[in-house]
């Protein structure tokens, strides 16, 4: 017997031309099966999910007849996509079986798995759902074409141990699912005096959700193909420090049903985080904009707090796509090592799980945070120390070190400051723009409404107004050189 209940766990799907063998080896595909066959068990704690691979090579209708039969019977199609798989005409009969006459719950295309091991010329060209599956690349680029990896290549591993944690979590899940339904099925068949005892199969209270609860979630955006180990290392660290993460399985393909899926994540989450890289990502029919340009919208028109990751080494001026190129300049977007934007993120989600007592007690009411540019920091540093001398406490930004943690520095300084001064003195009106912009979305996070002060330096008198006002925001205009006397107002207005 398998781990599920399906007759095959995992049916592996592929063109003969994709298991060629090399030097009197055995085939790419033959190997990766061997390689699923031993590591799997240890995935599942011992269990032994039964996997269905034909290296019958004879073309028959009986032989047809087996596949599609065992296809229809199987928990979880892996799919090695290629150019080849697209042309064959019975790969897609094996998918049309799966799809139509598996198991699945309410279309989960999720228990479909791809693997790439050239890359194909057209994936539109792929079967549906194939050309929407998030497929995994097994492949590396030499000159004009690719080959498939290897497994001496340090890469076929990482790719291979990740598959098969994808594979094992959709069997854990798959069998849990199972063991509900039968639990289910058992109380239906029970006198109605001992199913209305308050209690579920396991002991949760009838009503109990095991999904998480509204809010204090993260929800991680699904990525393209070439970030998905960096998603990966983001949710094992976010596990680690025992976030709930939304999404973590990843999501149905094709526009409605993504589309309700996403939406359903975005009403109980309150951090939306995305990895951008260089590509667009798919466009789904259904779905003209793109996974990842849709995600991004939403979460904006949802007005969730945003935090976008991109490398520091990713060149703006090479993307050809002008919507993906704004995107990844976009304000959310932060530039900087994966290791300190998963810091960053585990700060901004520990700040919003706080309950509102924690909140209370880590906002200090004693500091004044004095918001400057680099060109203003003398004025900052002037204002702080004639503060102190009034036995104000004060605060004054970093300017240097990595860009993610100087993010989070400010933030947490907006956040947790009695009173907020911004400096307009050299700085640009852009610069104050920004900052106010930013103390205007972070100002729900705090506990009670700060005072917010412009100190508007003057020369030149000239000087081009920002345009950007809030209803609690107060000018207060001073001459430089400053002193005693010219911060004189600034000073009334912190004690009013």
């Amino acid at each position: 017997m398998g781990y599920t209940a399906c007759e095959w766990d995992i049916f592996i799907s592929y063109a003969r031309a994709d298991d060629v063998a090399v030097a009197s080896e055995k085939g790419w595909v033959e190997r990766l099966y061997e390689e699923l066959s031993k590591l799997l068990p240890q995935q599942l704690g011992g269990g032994n999910p039964t996997i269905f691979f034909d290296r019958n090579s004879s073309a028959s209708n009986h032989q047809l007849d087996r596949l599609v039969t065992a296809a229809r019977n199987a928990a979880v199609f892996l799919a090695i996509a290629s150019d080849s798989y697209a042309g064959r005409d019975w790969t897609r009969k094996e998918l049309d079986a799966f799809v139509a006459h598996n198991r699945w719950n309410d279309g989960d295309e999720t228990r479909l798995f791809a693997v790439e091991c050239r890359e194909p010329e057209n994936r539109a060209r792929f079967p549906h759902p194939l050309d929407n599956a998030m497929a995994r690349p097994m492949w590396k680029r030499l000159g004009k074409t690719t080959l498939p990896l290897q497994p001496e290549d340090r890469e076929y591993s990482d790719h291979l141990y990740l598959l098969v944690d994808e594979i094992a979590r959709k069997l854990r899940e798959i069998r849990a699912d199972e063991g509900r339904r039968a639990a289910s099925s058992a109380a239906a068949s029970m006198p109605p005096t001992a199913r209305h005892s308050g209690e579920r199969s396991g002991g949760r209270p009838e009503g109990h959700s095991e999904r998480h609860p509204k809010g204090h979630g993260v929800l991680l955006a699904q990525v393209t193909e070439d970030l998905d180990d960096q998603r990966e290392q983001v949710l094992a660290y976010l596990a680690q420090y025992e976030i709930p993460v939304l999404a973590a399985e990843g999501y149905p393909q094709g526009g409605d049903a993504f589309r309700a899926a996403f939406a359903a994540d975005l009403e109980r989450a309150d951090l939306f985080v995305q990895l951008l890289g260089g590509r667009t990502g798919r466009k789904p029919r259904d779905l003209p904009e793109g996974y990842t340009q849709f995600q991004a919208a939403a979460a904006a028109a949802k007005g969730i707090e945003i935090m976008q990751w991109r490398s520091p080494e990713l060149r703006l001026d090479a993307i050809t796509d002008a919507g993906h190129r704004a995107l990844l300049g976009g304000e959310h977007v932060i530039a900087d090592s994966l290791e300190g934007f998963k810091a960053a993120v585990r700060k901004a989600q520990a700040r919003k799980a706080a309950s509102p007592a924690e909140a209370r007690r880590s906002t200090s009411s004693s500091f004044v945070f004095i918001d400057a540019a680099e060109d203003d920091l003398e004025a900052a540093r002037l204002i702080a120390e004639e503060l102190k001398r009034e036995s104000f406490g004060a605060a004054l930004p970093i300017l240097e070190g990595p860009p993610t943690e100087l993010r989070a520095d400010l933030e947490e300084n907006i956040i947790n400051c009695r009173a907020l001064i911004v400096v307009y003195g050299q700085t640009t009106p852009l610069w104050v723009r920004g900052h106010l912009r930013l103390y205007n979305k972070l100002k729900e996070s705090r506990t009670e409404p700060p005072r917010v002060l412009e100190l508007w330096i003057e020369p030149p008198e000239d000087k081009k107004d920002h345009d950007f006002w809030l209803s609690e925001l107060k000018r207060i205009r001073v001459s430089a050189p400053l002193s005693k006397q010219s911060l004189q107002p600034l000073i009334e207005a912190l004690a009013e």
